[in-house]
């Protein structure tokens, strides 16, 4: 990546250009986004998992192109190192920037986890993911949802199943 004064990121700036323009796009994977009823972002690491998928031309193209609601499922917390001090809305902003198309629908845990989790994490320097502070545009793309492991700070897989299932928007395929 080049750095760059426009994003900060573990410290430093970059701007997210992942190299060589002419990156392959494999047909199956634009065949599944073409033909998805909700194309989903996440759960993962912001940096390092969700945006490098969307630095492939050919991906993100098909991604701004398709008529699938994008959902981007949030992080439950920042991230030591890489996501730093960036908000829920700075995640969302991040993806925008990166894709050209902004998330329908962002997917937020309500739930909280144990004291002595969070306690742990912030020891690590890692804090919960909230709408504090966050826009009214982004309130508006918001469903709230208890989608954390019991105990944990990690998804439970079958409650954001449920959710992505049952809440979260989706397209017709017919």
């Amino acid at each position: 990546m080049k750095v760059s004064s426009r994003r900060r990121w573990g410290g430093h700036h970059h701007t997210g250009h992942p190299g060589p323009p002419d990156l392959p796009t494999l047909p199956e994977v634009l065949a599944a986004i073409h033909s998805a009823e909700q194309i989903i972002l996440g759960p993962g690491s912001l940096y390092t998992s969700i945006i490098p998928a969307l630095l492939v031309p050919g991906i993100a193209r098909a991604v701004r192109e398709s008529g699938a609601p994008l959902v981007y499922v949030a992080s439950l917390m920042t991230e030591p190192g890489e996501t730093d001090d960036l908000t829920l809305e700075g995640h969302v902003q991040a993806i925008t920037q990166h894709l050209g198309r902004t998330p329908d629908c962002v997917l937020v845990n309500n739930a909280m986890p144990p004291a002595d989790v969070t306690e742990r994490y912030a020891a690590e320097g890692a804090h919960l993911l909230t709408l504090q502070g966050a826009s009214r545009d982004l309130r508006g793309r918001c469903v709230l949802h208890p989608l954390l492991q019991p105990g944990q700070a990690r998804h439970d897989p079958h409650a954001l199943a449920q959710a992505l299932l049952q809440v979260a928007p989706r397209r017709t395929v017919g």
